[in-house]
């Protein structure tokens, strides 16, 4: 099995970026460290940019593998990260590392023009009145997303996903982390005056691997502490990847084209035509697992760019709970695996951010797919079948995840409205761990009120 791409009414393009930062900086200087270095440094953003270009037309075929490498550079270096993080047998080593370099590769075409009409966001068919939202508004503008990866995850791990938000209309900037979550990435650093531009690649690392205290010979921090830490990089750099979009917005595209640090042919995606383009008054931030409790936390104030969040997955170890700091001001949706929300403590959790929100702000839902599991949400199952077997087809899991997906950024989510049928959360198959058939939408009731987060 390979990546398609997705049959929205757009073309698919991305373009890759990697922009100094506005104010680079290291987190907790001297506290984390790796190999002597300070682990937790912000010196630039590096993002793939998700965006529909040419309306596709009656019977036109997408063209094919002609996009970029699905695996960040270094390649090899990425494969060892992922076997690293995932523990992968031996056996599946060799297999990895020959295939995934060098096969894997996005089905867009790379750096195409953004497309000329901006979309009405409805995933009806033509003619089909049953299907047809009633609220949907056309706009001269494109709506606008940041995308946040979990652990192992990186930039382009969830290019299904979000190429088939690009097939209808959304412009998805994902950006790739360096706070040692992703299998592998490489930092290319500005040139500076009297010395040549560097680059340097950061494989995945857990805490065990951060440097001893030289005296004591103990660890520096626990590992809470460093989740924090990475933490506050990420929305660092989630909000240097809005910026990067702000500029393209106000006309500077071809600015970044030259100030990016990673060179892959960009001045083909014009993104001085950009300019006045974006929706930038209704930001989405969307995530998964670890991306996913970032997004929460981008949400939790009332000066947040972000006016809702759309997580799959959260993972909300490293972030507070319903009820212990600031309630979530913005909207809230939610899409969970079965394997998450038979985890019932952590459910439970997730149920009460979702209602806290909703609470707040009169708007949120939460559901999740029967028999899937946290990586049913990226490209593994497509790409490494035999490795990341499911119980549910993933092209019906994200058929969900793009038709939800859509459907709230239009403003038009029903659950009639979605073309899988959805049935209400039954009593105790959370509590049991089952939760029937695979392949079903649930919908689970949400908190009201004070009861939001008891």
């Amino acid at each position: 099995m390979s990546l398609t791409a997705p049959d929205g009414p757009y073309e698919v393009s991305t373009v890759e970026l990697e922009i100094p930062a506005r104010s680079p900086r290291v987190f907790e200087q001297g506290k984390f460290l790796l190999g002597g270095k300070d682990a937790f440094r912000f010196e630039t953003v590096l993002l793939t940019i998700f965006y529909p270009t040419s309306l596709r037309e009656a019977g036109q075929r997408t063209r094919s593998r002609s996009g970029t490498s699905w695996l960040p550079q270094p390649k090899l270096r990425s494969v060892e990260g992922l076997i690293k993080y995932g523990k992968i047998p031996k056996i599946f080593t060799l297999p990895a590392a020959l295939v995934l370099p060098f096969m894997s590769r996005l089905p867009y075409v790379a750096n195409g023009p953004l497309a000329s009409q901006a979309p009405t966001l409805t995933t009806a068919k033509a003619g089909d009145e049953n299907d047809a939202p009633t609220s949907a508004k056309p706009s001269t503008l494109f709506p606008v997303g940041v995308f946040s990866h979990g652990l192992a995850g990186s930039k382009t791990t969830y290019s299904n996903y979000l190429a088939s938000l690009a097939s209808q209309g959304m412009v998805i900037a994902a950006v790739e982390h360096r706070d040692g979550s992703g299998p592998a990435t490489t930092i290319h650093y500005p040139a500076k005056e009297g010395s040549k531009a560097k680059e340097e690649a950061l494989i995945y690392f857990k805490h065990a691997e951060l440097d001893m205290d030289k005296e004591t010979g103990k660890p520096m921090s626990d590992e809470d502490e460093m989740r924090t830490v990475q933490l506050k990089l990420r929305q660092a750099e989630v909000l240097e990847a809005l910026h990067v979009l702000e500029k393209i917005d106000s006309g500077e595209g071809d600015d970044l084209v030259r100030a990016s640090t990673v060179r892959g042919g960009q001045e083909g995606a014009k993104l001085s035509e950009w300019k006045g383009k974006l929706d930038l008054a209704s930001t989405w931030m969307l995530g998964h697992s670890f991306g996913g409790a970032t997004a929460i936390e981008m949400i939790r104030t009332d000066e947040s760019p972000f006016r809702h969040a759309l997580v799959l997955d959260p993972w909300l170890e490293p972030i507070a709970k319903a009820g212990e700091t600031t309630p979530l001001r913005r909207p809230l949706f939610c899409i969970n695996s079965e394997h998450f929300t038979v985890w019932r403590a952590h459910f439970k959790q997730v149920r009460e951010l979702v209602s806290e929100a909703k609470a707040q702000t009169g708007n949120g839902w939460l559901l999740t797919m029967t028999k899937t599991k946290h990586t049913d949400f990226s490209d593994f199952p497509f790409l490494m079948p035999r490795l990341f077997k499911t119980q549910t087809d993933p092209h019906r899991f994200h058929t969900l995840l793009s038709e939800a997906s859509t459907k709230q950024f239009s403003g038009t989510f029903s659950l009639d409205a979605l073309s899988l049928p959805v049935r209400e959360e039954a009593e105790g198959e959370v509590q049991a761990r089952d939760m029937g058939e695979p392949g079903q939408v649930v919908h689970h009731p949400l908190l009201d009120g004070q009861d939001a987060h008891l």
